[in-house]
């Protein structure tokens, strides 16, 4: 490359480079010095420079992406803006998201920065998605995308724009279903009435027809239960069953509470089978 470089400087002497204007103030990185440079600094000896030197690519991503410090050492120019979000590859094919993704793993700041990788263009991909996809992934970022004007370059399309009506209204179908779930299952993740203490909760069975409750009394869950006793034995009172019996007419009938002025009558008690036996004890019963 020293051979031309010569030539080389002679080729650019002539070419005009208009820096650009206030309208779009865009900072450069130089992969030669690592640093940002100016458009006064980007003139034909420059370009001859880049010719000549390593690319330090590393180095200058690295100064990219770190936010600018509060001060500047002498003669050096400070970065306008803040810390990168995403870097975006502008050429036919994302060679350098690897050594990107690898620059951004070996720095630890920058590895927790959550900076994203966009190419502009695929190998072997469509163009016109690989950029859709582009403007899609920076407007769902938030970085203010124009998406109209990229599903629409030219404001008279040369073909007529058509509704796609048999995309689904929202993102969740659940048309589908893939868990096949057991009855039992069902019944107990849906049963519409909590478990009580006196009645206890529908079984794992149940059917309408032939309504069944289980529950388990306990001393330690229902103290109150101690206060009947009959010779020394805690024995579940006959007012107990009187309220399970109500609870299990209201839920069937779907009333809470059932209306004033209801009677039972019409029942007897055959023996005092519900002996309540220690602390830790406990009757089962349907």
């Amino acid at each position: 490359m020293h051979s031309i470089a010569s030539d080389y400087l002679t080729s650019l002497s002539d070419l005009d480079v208009s820096p650009p204007g206030q309208r779009w103030p865009i900072e450069m990185i130089s992969s030669v010095t690592s640093r940002s440079v100016s458009n006064e600094a980007l003139g034909p000896e420059y370009w001859v420079h880049n010719l000549l030197s390593p690319v330090h690519f590393s180095t200058a991503l690295s100064h990219l992406c770190t936010p600018s410090p509060s001060g500047k050492k002498k003669g050096q120019r400070r970065r306008r803006g803040g810390a990168v979000g995403v870097l975006i590859e502008i050429g036919p094919h994302a060679v350098l998201a690897g050594p990107v993704k690898q620059v951004l793993a070996a720095d630890s700041g920058l590895s927790k920065a959550g900076i994203t990788y966009l190419p502009s263009l695929v190998r072997d991909a469509d163009g016109a998605k690989t950029m859709l996809s582009l403007i899609a992934a920076l407007a769902a970022q938030g970085h203010g995308a124009d998406v109209h004007t990229a599903n629409f370059p030219s404001p008279h399309p040369t073909a007529p724009l058509a509704v796609v009506a048999d995309l689904p209204s929202y993102v969740w179908n659940h048309s589908t279903r893939y868990w096949s779930e057991s009855r039992l299952s069902l019944d107990y993740r849906m049963r519409p009435f909590p478990r009580t203490d006196i009645l206890g909760a529908q079984s794992t069975d149940w059917n309408p027809t032939e309504p069944v409750w289980r529950n388990f009394v306990r001393l330690g869950e229902l103290p109150w239960l101690k206060h009947h006793q009959v010779q020394d034995t805690v024995i579940y009172p006959a007012a107990g069953y009187i309220c399970m019996a109500l609870e299990a007419a209201s839920q069937i009938l779907s009333i809470t509470p059932l209306p004033p002025g209801r009677a039972v009558r019409g029942f007897t008690y055959a023996s005092a089978a519900g002996e309540l036996y220690g602390e830790l004890g406990g009757v089962e019963g349907v």
